[in-house]
Formats: structure tokens, sequence, C-alpha cells
């Protein structure tokens, strides 16, 4: 390895750790980085992989904490601590890399930590642009297939009827024909949204087109698929920092906050199927747009720790 790669390397496991401190702000600075050369994409993700899944080897068995404001049947990225990370930093400078390969050598794994973007080109023909909190797999064989593993996407695909694109995400598969949409997994389930064209969904028990303008959500558990109109200017609204969302448990939005900010927000169980609608416009000072979101919601919203926890207002019942 030369002088360069060996830098970009180091450079990328001093990012990888920064980035699990909850106290870690500089997502600006993390997001020229990537930018500033194709491979320091690549070695972050890898680094973020090989930090995480040797933690998890080196406490396995421990107790773990609940997971809050995170897709429940995915797993998501947590803290190491520094002390920690020192000595899986020292495992990874020395070369022991775990590269994560799901089902085979083809497919590799990208994703964001909470409160950053990052957008990736597939071959000439898919953009995707990945929201805070995300994991997708890609197949380095195939650039017309992904699968969101966690999190949120917005897809720009020009259509190939040779060699459709298809995301696949849970246990649906999404099939464009000339599309721009957005995919996200959500404590109710699968939101896909159509801003152009159109998208073909296959589930375990039937199929449906949906057309721009119309998103459609299937629940966990669901045997049909619901479509409803809605607005396109607010589909990928989360990549001009505002959060537009209707009819959407709280649960859920603490989810899509949390990616947005990188906020950690538990929601107490009694409100958190309580359906909210509305528009949130995350500022430039993150923590008062989180701390005044209490009118808007409903509820108590009050610091835990370095998070937040929602809770019932006092005299407010919940619904």
């Amino acid at each position: 390895m030369n002088g360069a790669a060996a830098n970009a390397r180091q450079e990328a496991i001093d990012w990888a750790v920064r980035a699990q401190d909850p106290s870690f702000v500089a997502w600006e600075a993390l997001e020229r980085w990537l930018q500033a050369d194709p491979s320091h994409a690549l070695l972050y993700d890898q680094v973020t992989i090989a930090v995480q899944e040797a933690a998890e080897a080196l406490d396995r068995g421990m107790p773990q904490a609940p997971v809050v404001a995170a897709p429940l049947t995915q797993r998501r990225y947590r803290w190491v601590p520094l002390a920690m990370a020192a000595s899986l930093v020292a495992a990874i400078g020395g070369g022991v890399w775990h590269y994560e390969t799901p089902r085979g050598p083809a497919l590799y794994a990208l994703s964001t930590p909470a409160g950053a973007r990052r957008s990736v080109q597939l071959g000439a023909a898919v953009r995707m642009e990945l929201n805070g909190d995300t994991s997708i797999t890609l197949d380095h064989h195939d650039d017309r297939f992904a699968r969101l593993d966690r999190g949120q996407a917005l897809f720009t695909v020009t259509h190939d009827p040779r060699r459709p694109f298809r995301l696949q995400s849970g246990d649906i598969v999404v099939t464009d024909i000339g599309t721009i949409f957005d995919v996200e997994q959500g404590a109710d389930g699968t939101r896909v949204s159509v801003a152009d064209g159109e998208v073909r969904i296959a589930t375990a028990t039937g199929s449906a087109t949906v057309a721009a303008g119309h998103a459609v959500l299937i629940a966990v558990g669901a045997t049909a698929v619901v479509q409803r109109s809605l607005d396109r200017n607010s589909i990928g609204a989360w990549r001009r920092d505002r959060i537009d969302f209707a009819d959407v448990s709280l649960a859920d939005l603490a989810r899509r906050l949390h990616r947005a900010t990188g906020a950690t927000i538990e929601v107490a169980p009694d409100i958190a199927g309580k359906r909210v609608s509305g528009s949130i416009a995350i500022g430039a000072d993150r923590a008062a747009t989180l701390r005044d979101l209490g009118p808007m919601l409903g509820a108590s919203v009050s610091p835990r720790g370095k998070g937040w926890i929602w809770s019932r207002s006092d005299g407010a019942l919940p619904s």
C-alpha cells in the first residue's frame, strides 16, 4: 500500500470512530472528505462496518440497551465508546478488515450515519440519494439492483425496458418504469412515494402499479396495498432539510427526525402510536428545532441525556 492509500485509510478510521460519538457534529466536514475522492466513501464504509461488527463480537452476550428512533426490524450502527474504539482501530490498522458481503462476493453495503446524507451514482442510469441512518446493499455485477436494508433513499432512474431497475425492501420488490421515487422503511412498514413516472410493486400477496403523485404504505403483515395521492414537491423534501409527514405515528416521525438530525429520540409507549401530520423545517440550530416541537406534536418534549424524550403532555390523552 502506497503512502497516499495508507493516509486515506487512516483518515477513514479516524472519521469512522469520531462519527460514532453521540456528541459528533462535524457532519459537513465528513461529507466534504467523502466527496473529495471516490475511494474515501468505500474506505469509510469498510471501516464503519469493521468497527461495528468487531464491537459486537467483543460484547456479544452482554445485555443490549433499548434501540430508539430506528426501525425495529433492522440493525442500526451504535456508538462505540472511545476506549473500545482504540483497540478496534489497532486491529483494523493491522489489516483486520471485514468487508460486508451479505450473500455473495458480488454484494457490498453502503451506509450513512444519522444526520448526514450521501449521493451515489450507479452506472449512467441510476442515481441514489441516501438519507441519514440508511444502509443499502448493492451488487458489483448488477447496477440495476439495490436492496434497502434500513432508512430512506430517493432514486432517479432512466428506464431501460430490457433491464429495469429493481429495489428490494424487506419482502417487497419495487420495479421502475421510468421513475423518480422515494422508499422509506419505518415503524409502520415500507412507504413508496412516486414523484415522476411510475413503479410496479410486488408483494407476497400481489402487485400494484403506482403513478406519479401517489404513495403506498405496505404495512407489516398487510395483505393489501393502499394508495393515496400526495404533493409531488413533498417527495424527497428531506434533501432540502424539510420533513413532510401525513398521518404517521409519533414513533415513525421520531425515526425520520433521527435520520435527519442524528439526535436520539425516545417516545413514551403510551403515545408512540399517536398519528400526526405536518411539516418540520430543520434549521441550523437543530437542538432548537427539536426542542420547539411540543405544540405541533401535542406532546411534552424534554431533554434526556444527549437526546430527547417525547411523553404525554399533562392532561392530554394519547390518541
